[in-house]
């Protein structure tokens, strides 16, 4: 399984960057270099993180969920006049 590295990306950004690159090749050159992961690896880190997750303590998994509902709370306070997640969050019909 390759680890799914940001800082790999920066040769082939730099290429687009450049103009080397057209857009219209990007797809093929993520297939190319598999920057990106496929169905299998997804996978496979989902049923890492699972067994991860499962393996933690009652208060830790708590603190996660604390921690959750805080970000989201802290997000929604700071974007809440942005108009795409005002019409998210909202209650209306």
């Amino acid at each position: 399984m390759h680890i799914f590295d940001p800082s790999s990306q920066a040769p082939l950004i730099g290429l687009i960057a450049l103009g080397l690159l057209p857009p219209e090749q990007v797809p093929a050159a993520h297939e190319l270099t598999q920057l990106h992961f496929n169905r299998k690896q997804w996978s496979q880190f989902i049923d890492l993180l699972i067994l991860w997750l499962g393996g933690l303590g009652r208060l830790a998994k708590l603190s996660m969920a604390e921690v959750f509902m805080v970000t989201c709370i802290t997000a929604y306070w700071r974007w809440h006049q942005h108009a795409t997640v005002s019409k998210t969050c909202s209650l209306e019909a």
